[in-house]
């Protein structure tokens, strides 16, 4: 059985409807979450049906890519919905459909780089100034290293580096 992009949607929902699991898992397989994430088919998923493939994908996935896919689909809704409804705002549509996704990300295992260039510029989404804080040491916990470096002379230094593969070698050298 072959499956292409824009069959996908209809294939996950006759194997979850009719309990197809090997159908399931191959067609799970095939639909890789970020090259499916630009489709219109992704795009104006329902709530429910989005819901169970970021549950199902979470574990599978980068979490930057999951909240980026997420984040796109959110958007594409709310500006679909704004064209019938402008009373609200777009940043606080966001907000109010991100917000049962929040715990699903974990914001702990992404990098560093992509929460200043992607999560910061949308800290809307959080509550406040604190969680989006939170958030931050959160992902930067996990990539600070203490490290403490001896000279010849039996001088040390101590400090925490993110880790960087030149940084890395140069220590190592």
């Amino acid at each position: 059985m072959k499956f292409c992009i824009k069959d996908i949607f209809q294939f996950l929902e006759l194997a979850e409807k009719y309990s197809l699991i090997k159908v399931k898992i191959t067609a799970e397989e095939v639909a890789n979450f970020l090259n499916i994430g630009n489709s219109d088919g992704f795009l104006n998923l329902k709530k429910l049906d989005m819901k169970k493939i970021v549950f199902d994908i979470k574990e599978k996935v980068k979490p930057d890519d999951l909240f980026q896919v997420v984040y796109k689909w959110i958007e594409n809704q709310v500006l679909q919905n704004q064209s019938n409804n402008s009373s609200i705002s777009k940043n606080d549509a966001i907000k109010a459909d991100i917000n049962e996704f929040l715990p699903v990300f974990n914001f702990g295992k992404m990098e560093l780089k992509f929460l200043h260039r992607f999560i910061v510029p949308r800290g809307f989404i959080f509550s406040s100034l604190d969680e989006l804080s939170n958030v931050l040491c959160t992902g930067s916990i996990q990539k600070i290293h203490k490290v403490t470096v001896t000279n010849a002379n039996g001088v040390k230094l101590s400090g925490s580096i993110i880790p960087n593969k030149n940084i890395i070698e140069t220590i190592k050298t």
